[in-house]
């Protein structure tokens, strides 16, 4: 009784060991789960009693499908902030967590036939991602760099048939940011090429000296209408599990997510949590990688985390 595009897909193998991990906590074995990228804190008590309040004022009702306008267009604010050039409120939306931005993103850019570059090693969910769209994922090796991207190996992996890349910088699993000239690079590729680059930025503010992170269109200001990018409150804010996220490209790709995303409706919590979460709770959020990370900076000089 099941599509041939539902046997074809594979689990979920992070979410997998995340289980596991907890059903061996349940048994009584001591577990220290490296499975899923999430913070050993607490959500702040800002957001929480900010998302309290929001439910005792009766804010329960169904949203616009991206998410509450006003929200929205303080995010295009900060977005605007974080890329160098403006972004308007048709050009962002919130998302079910950043994993639906990144669904939605590619389930709206690609087609079956088209080539996507993933750099490898990956996040398991980037393949499976292309392939439910119909498009063929095309691994780049990197490990023989330092899990830096060889820019003039990359272009010769690009074909006819390549349609975009996916970027995860600062990367997981490695932990590696990507330099300014690999990015200025990729940038030069993906416009000879008409390709488009959806642009993973989860871990960005956890990134720890001596590593920086850059946004691709901050450097490359051309790449606004090329580049969607894709971002979490589960690792800047701590809320893995309030399931959400945000995306932010050119209007013509927001649209056509807005209306994939008016067919499965979304949920509010993924609009109203970090309405005026002030940016001061970073510090918090950023101190125990940090310490962690000095543990283990010696050994890997351009990681974030």
């Amino acid at each position: 009784m099941l599509a041939q595009r539902a046997k074809a897909l594979q689990g979920s193998q992070t979410s997998g060991m995340r289980n596991r991990a907890r059903r061996l906590r349940a048994a009584g074995v001591q577990v220290i789960n490296f499975a899923a990228g999430e913070l050993d804190q607490d959500t702040s008590p800002f957001i929480k009693d900010g998302a309290r309040k929001a439910i005792d004022a009766g804010k329960t009702q169904y949203t616009d499908t991206l998410g509450i306008k006003e929200l929205r267009e303080r995010w295009a604010q900060k977005v605007t902030q974080k890329a160098g050039t403006p972004y308007a409120v048709e050009e962002v939306g919130f998302t079910s967590g950043a994993k639906q931005a990144l669904f939605n993103s590619v389930f709206v850019t690609f087609d079956a036939g088209n080539e996507v570059i993933i750099p490898a090693p990956y996040w398991v969910t980037f393949p499976e991602q292309v392939r439910l769209a119909g498009a063929t994922p095309v691994f780049f090796p990197t490990e023989a760099d330092a899990f830096q991207i060889d820019l003039a190996a990359l272009a010769r992996s690009v074909t006819p048939r390549t349609r975009g890349i996916i970027l995860n910088t600062p990367h997981n699993p490695t932990g590696v940011v990507y330099s300014q000239e690999v990015l200025r690079g990729i940038a030069e590729l993906a416009i000879k090429h008409d390709l488009t680059v959806i642009f993973d930025e989860c871990y960005d503010e956890l990134v720890y000296s001596p590593a920086t992170h850059t946004n691709i269109v901050k450097l490359v200001p051309e790449m606004k209408g090329r580049t969607i990018l894709i971002g979490s409150f589960s690792k800047t804010y701590c809320m893995a599990g309030w399931r959400a996220g945000f995306v932010a490209g050119p209007q013509p790709s927001i649209k056509a997510i807005s209306n994939l995303r008016a067919i499965p409706r979304p949920t509010r919590v993924t609009s109203c949590n970090t309405r005026r979460s002030p940016h001061s709770t970073l510090p918090t959020t950023r101190s125990w990688p940090a310490s962690a990370n000095n543990c283990t900076a010696s050994a890997k000089p351009h990681c974030s985390f």
